[in-house]
């Protein structure tokens, strides 16, 4: 019994000293990179980080700025910022005021908008993609004009 509340004070000793953040949102978050097309370079804070897709480690406590880039198309920017967990903030205030002092001091109550970033990149030089009507094609279907005479099917050899 006695070994059981001693245990149980441990616990309490740790919660109370460290911060919610800390305890439960340490580490870097993992975010997914994906593009359309794949393939795209992942550029990250002017550092290139890999290819789409991809999932990359960040530090949780700043703000990124995104690129994609491939070859043959224009670049596409994202950004993810930082933001503070108001569940880490409110169940740091009701533990203690030391919680708190220790998630500001570390960032561990911070967060990221987002989990996931995807970037379309588009045709450099206004070329359409393959596969694509452009706008008066586009109008034609709509007026009854079958696509097949625009897009040519696999297998069909011309």
């Amino acid at each position: 019994m006695r070994r059981g509340v001693g245990m149980l004070a441990a616990v309490a000793m740790v919660l109370g000293v460290a911060g919610c953040g800390a305890l439960f949102n340490s580490g870097p978050a993992k975010v997914s990179f994906t593009s359309s097309p794949e393939g795209a370079e992942i550029w990250i804070d002017g550092v290139r980080r890999g290819t789409t897709p991809a999932v990359i480690e960040l530090p949780k406590n700043k703000d990124y700025v995104v690129v994609f880039r491939k070859e043959g198309h224009e670049e596409v920017t994202a950004s993810i910022t930082k933001r503070v967990g108001a569940t880490y903030v409110v169940l740091d205030v009701l533990v203690g005021l030391l919680p708190v002092v220790i998630d500001a001091a570390t960032g561990s109550w911070y967060v990221l908008s987002s989990e996931a970033v995807h970037g379309t990149l588009g045709q450099a030089n206004g070329e359409e993609l393959s596969g694509t009507l452009t706008p008066s094609q586009l109008e034609e279907v709509l007026r009854g004009v079958p696509a097949s005479r625009f897009i040519e099917l696999p297998g069909e050899g011309h």
